[in-house]
């Protein structure tokens, strides 16, 4: 994985797809593919494909292995660990979803998301979780309930990318304006 890396942003992509690629052959060959440690390896370098599909923008090989990931996750033993992947899954299928445009399975996922959010400490997750139901909710015209989404995700403590800040402000921006309450529109401009 971490050759995959360094060659991928190195703008290497061939190289990083052999690194993945024998990264995921050593798995295959593992004498104990039921091992939790070999299940977790497989997921990860099923996501790290996931990622390699997604800077190709190929959004439908991205999902495809997202899926796979999953399929892995599930294979764990039960426990707050699983509940956790399983989380943080459901919030990646959304995401994957709404970049192929299958705007329900989008939003079934991101619900089932929240929804089984145990008061995780991860901001970032959960932020791209509330954007998501908050672009739902502007395709769908519901800029009062998009509005919510988006002031959730702005009450949001920790780390937050600068781009998606400024995407949730332009959000905001648009929900207020949408909903004619220019005062707040111009506060957040």
């Amino acid at each position: 994985s971490y050759l995959f890396e360094a060659a991928i942003f190195s703008g290497l992509p061939d190289k990083a797809l052999k690194e993945l690629e024998e990264g995921m052959e050593i798995v295959e060959n593992s004498n104990d593919k039921n091992s939790e440690k070999i299940i977790r390896v497989k997921a990860d370098l099923l996501i790290t494909y996931s990622n390699y599909y997604s800077l190709k923008n190929d959004f439908k090989n991205r999902l495809k292995y997202i899926k796979l990931s999953g399929k892995q996750y599930e294979r764990l033993p039960e426990g707050e660990d699983k509940q956790y992947l399983m989380w943080l899954h459901y919030s990646n299928m959304a995401g994957a979803y709404k970049e192929v445009n299958e705007l329900d399975s989008a939003k079934y996922f991101a619900q089932l998301s929240l929804s089984k959010d145990q008061g995780y400490e991860n901001s970032e997750v959960r932020s791209m979780i509330l954007s998501i139901l908050g672009d739902l909710a502007v395709k769908d015209l519901d800029y009062r309930k998009a509005l919510s989404y988006f002031k959730e995700t702005e009450r949001l403590q920790g780390y937050q990318n600068h781009y998606n800040i400024q995407l949730l402000y332009d959000n905001i921006i648009l929900s207020y304006q949408k909903l004619q309450i220019e005062d707040s529109a111009r506060i957040y401009k």
